[in-house]
């Protein structure tokens, strides 16, 4: 039964991620033709062209960070949505009343938002390196482009405090770090949603009011826990940017777990004894 319910809230959500993916790749298309295709025709050699390329490149910037924000954030608010009309409103009651267990209808809404969440992520993550790729290659030419590709991920691995493990295991260690931390975050959601059913009126500013203090509270214990890494760790570790940064990332995770865990926990003693189903 939980396969099935997991097959229905995929098919539920391929327009909104089908729509995601089309708006990402027509604003990818966009900063490349606005920003990258002129620099590659032209060259940079000439002061008009290359101005122009640099102001085209910076409206092209702005417009497509604010996208993936839009992309990124605007998802999670869907999540959150979706839980609550799937889950508590009057859709609710179809869904309550199904003869599958607690955990199996929790599991059945969380585990297609985080593969969902994770698709976007990594849509996101290609736009922009199609969209670095295309610079490199008008800027220095493919010549350099495994070059300039080489750096990056070495940078990016290095800041990261993950560099020694290697590149496949390194970016393998942070997959699974954010899928933990996006599936933290959406269990966090389901939780405030939970929380917010509980209210008789306001269900959803009180929803959006406890997921707004559950991860002020978080964000808290994060810092201290950082607090208590610097303070504690040796020396020789704290002025080791890598070492720090590797030790804390796996603090990171593991108080990622822990909140899931708590948020899965309470979230089925409310649907389980605390309904109050609009």
């Amino acid at each position: 039964m939980l396969g099935k319910l997991i097959k229905y809230e995929f098919k539920q959500m391929k327009f909104v991620l089908l729509v995601t993916a089309i708006g990402l790749a027509i604003i990818t298309g966009i900063v490349i033709c606005l920003g990258i295709v002129p620099m590659w025709i032209f060259g940079r050699n000439d002061i008009i062209t290359e101005t122009l390329a640099i102001f085209l490149t910076g409206i092209s910037a702005l417009i497509y960070l604010f996208i993936l924000f839009v992309a990124g954030i605007g998802m999670y608010i869907y999540i959150g949505v979706r839980f609550y009309k799937t889950m508590y409103s009057g859709i609710g009651y179809f869904t309550n009343s199904l003869p599958i267990k607690r955990h199996e209808l929790i599991l059945g809404k969380v585990i297609p938002a985080v593969i969902i969440q994770t698709i976007v992520t990594t849509m996101i993550i290609a736009s922009g390196a199609l969209i670095f790729f295309g610079y490199t290659v008008s800027k220095d030419g493919f010549e350099d482009l495994m070059l300039n590709i080489a750096r990056l991920t070495g940078v990016m691995l290095s800041d990261s405090g993950i560099r020694n493990l290697g590149i496949a295991l390194g970016l393998t260690f942070v997959g699974i770090s954010s899928i933990i931390q996006m599936a933290s975050i959406i269990m966090t959601l389901f939780l405030s949603v939970s929380v917010g059913q509980l209210f008789n009126s306001n269900r959803i500013l009180m929803s959006v009011i406890a997921f707004v203090v559950m991860n002020r509270v978080f964000s808290a214990i994060d810092a201290i826990i950082r607090f208590i890494i610097e303070v504690l760790v040796d020396k020789a570790y704290r002025y080791n940017g890598s070492a720090f940064n590797l030790i804390f990332m796996i603090l990171t995770m593991a108080l990622n777990i822990i909140i899931l865990v708590i948020c899965y926990t309470v979230s089925y003693y409310i649907i389980k004894n605390k309904l109050n189903l609009e």
